[in-house]
C-alpha cells in the first residue's frame, strides 16, 4: 500500500542512503530510528506491517549501516540529527511521531532537543549513550570496539562496567592528548583507529556524545519502554529519563532483553499502538508507606529493601538494592548497594559509605553533607544532592575514591544546582 523504496544522495555525509516510505502521506507520520547492525531498519518490518494502514511511516537505513553506503564519516548523534532533519523535511511538512531503538533513541533524544517543533510524540526504546560513556562497557563490548585498542599500555579488557572505556579513551588520549574530539572530526584518526569501520566510529560517536544538556532540556511528551533484562543498554537509563523528562512515562516489559521489538514483539506493538493514539501522558511514582525504626543488614546477599527507615546499615553483603525508600541515615560497609527511586534526607550526614561500591539512581538526597566516602566506587544518575555544606566528602588525602556522575545536580557550598555528567577521582582535598 503506497509503499516506496529507494536511494538519495545526502549533502551532510555526501552519501547515497536507502530510504523507504509506507503508506498515505496525508495521514499522520511516523519516523522510524534504527539502532547499530547491518540490518538497520529492517528491524521495523512488523511495526511498518502494523501501522502503514493508518499511517505514513518513513524509515532510513543510517550513513554507515545497512543498504545506505559505508564510509568513514563523523558519525555522531549531532550529524545523525542533522540527518534526519534533511531527510524528513524532504517527505513530510507536519509533526511527526519519532520513535527510536538503542543508538537510535540516543539519536532521537538529540534530534528532539535541536528540533522540538518538529516531534509531536517522542518514544525511547532501550536508548542506549545516554549516562556517562563509563557506564556503558557492556554496550562497547556488544559492538566489538575493543579489539581495535591492543595497545600495550591498555590494561586487558575485562566486563567490569567501570573499566573499558575508561582504557579506551585513556588510550586516544595517549595517541591525542590535545582535543579527544579529533577522534571523530578528523578522517585520518579515524581510519587508523577504526579502519573505517563504521559501527565503531557511530559507537564511539554516541557514548561520547553529553546528554546532560540534551536531557533537561526535553520538554516533548515522551514515552520510554524498556526490556527488563537488558544487558547492552542498562534499564537504570530508563528510570533516569523518566525522572528528567517532565512529560514522560516509563514501561518495563518483564523478561525482555534489549531488542523488545523482536523478543517481545506482541508485546511491544501493543505498547506502540497506545503510544499513537494516546495523547496523554502522566508519571507518577509513590514511596511505600511501610514505616520502621532502624534495620541492619549484616552478612547478606540478594536482598531488596523497600520502606520507611530512620537508621538503615549494610555491612558485608552483596547485591542489596533499595528501593523506593525514605531514609534519614544509611551507612555502608564492605558491600554493593543499588539504590532507586529513595530519598535519604538527614540534618547531618545523609550517607556514610566506606570500602563499598554504591549505585544511586533517580533518587534525592539532602543533608548539611550529603555523602561521605572512604576507599569507595560511586556511580550515580539522574539523582538532585542537595548539601548546605559538602555534596561529597573524603577525610583521607592518601585514599582515592572513584565518583562517576551521569545527569545528576548537585546544590552546596561550591555548586549552585550544577549538571554533572563526569567522571571524578575523589579525595579530601576536592571540593563539590
Amino acid at each position: 500500500m503506497n509503499a516506496k523504496s529507494f536511494y538519495i544522495n545526502e549533502p551532510i555525509f555526501n552519501t547515497k542512503v536507502f530510504i523507504q516510505t509506507h503508506g498515505n502521506s496525508s495521514k499522520e507520520p511516523i519516523v522510524l530510528v534504527h539502532g547499530l547492525g547491518d540490518n538497520a531498519s529492517r528491524i521495523w518490518k512488523d511495526t511498518i506491517e502494523k501501522f502503514k494502514n493508518d499511517y505514513y511511516i518513513i524509515t532510513f537505513d543510517l550513513p554507515g549501516f545497512g543498504r545506505s553506503t559505508k564510509e568513514n564519516k563523523e558519525l555522531t548523534p549531532r550529524t545523525y540529527s542533522l540527518f534526519i532533519d534533511y531527510v524528513t523535511s524532504l517527505y513530510t511538512k507536519k509533526p511527526f511521531f519519532l520513535i527510536g531503538h538503542s543508538m537510535g533513541g540516543a539519536i532521537s533524544l538529540k534530534y528532539t532537543s535541536m528540533y522540538p517543533k518538529k516531534v509531536k510524540k517522542l518514544l525511547l526504546i532501550d536508548a542506549a549513550g545516554i549516562l556517562h560513556r563509563d557506564t556503558y562497557s557492556g554496550f562497547l563490548i556488544n559492538t566489538g570496539i575493543d579489539k581495535f585498542f591492543k595497545i600495550k599500555k591498555l590494561e586487558p579488557i575485562t566486563n567490569q562496567i567501570t573499566d573499558l572505556f575508561s582504557q579506551v579513551t585513556n588510550s586516544l588520549q595517549e595517541l591525542i592528548p590535545s582535543d579527544l574530539s579529533l577522534v571523530l572530526r578528523t578522517a585520518y584518526i579515524r581510519k587508523m583507529l577504526f579502519q573505517n569501520n563504521t559501527t565503531s566510529i557511530a559507537a564511539v560517536g554516541l557514548v561520547m556524545e553529553d546528554y546532560s544538556k540534551v536531557v533537561y532540556n526535553i520538554n516533548t511528551p515522551t514515552e520510554i519502554l524498556w526490556g527488563e533484562n537488558d544487558a547492552i543498554a542498562p534499564v537504570r537509563t530508563g528510570y533516569v529519563l523518566h525522572k528528567i523528562i517532565p512529560n514522560s512515562k516509563f514501561k518495563i516489559i518483564p523478561n525482555s532483553q534489549h531488542v523488545p521489538i523482536i523478543d517481545s514483539k506482541e508485546i511491544y506493538l501493543k505498547y506502540v499502538d497506545g503510544f499513537l493514539k494516546n495523547s496523554n501522558v502522566s508519571k507518577k511514582r509513590e514511596l511505600s508507606s511501610f514505616n520502621t525504626k532502624d534495620l541492619l543488614v549484616q552478612n547478606q546477599n540478594e536482598v531488596k529493601i523497600t520502606g520507611v527507615y530512620k537508621n538503615l546499615k549494610i555491612v558485608n553483603s552483596r547485591n542489596i538494592i533499595i528501593d523506593s525508600s525514605k531514609i534519614e541515615k544509611l551507612e555502608i560497609i564492605n558491600s554493593e548497594v543499588e539504590i532507586i527511586g529513595s530519598t535519604i534526607s538527614s540534618k547531618d550526614i545523609a550517607i556514610d559509605v566506606s570500602n563499598s561500591n554504591l549505585k544511586i539512581t533517580t533518587s534525592d538526597i539532602s543533608a548539611n553533607d550529603a555523602i561521605i566516602l572512604t576507599n569507595s566506587t560511586l556511580d550515580i544518575a539522574g539523582t538532585n544532592i542537595f548539601a548546605k555544606n559538602n555534596a561529597f566528602l573524603s577525610y583521607d588525602d592518601k585514599i582515592e575514591n572513584t565518583i562517576i556522575l551521569s545527569l545528576s545536580k548537585i546544590n552546596s557550598r561550591f555548586n549552585d544546582n550544577k549538571i554533572f555528567h563526569t567522571k571524578i577521582k575523589f579525595n579530601q582535598n576536592n571540593r563539590l
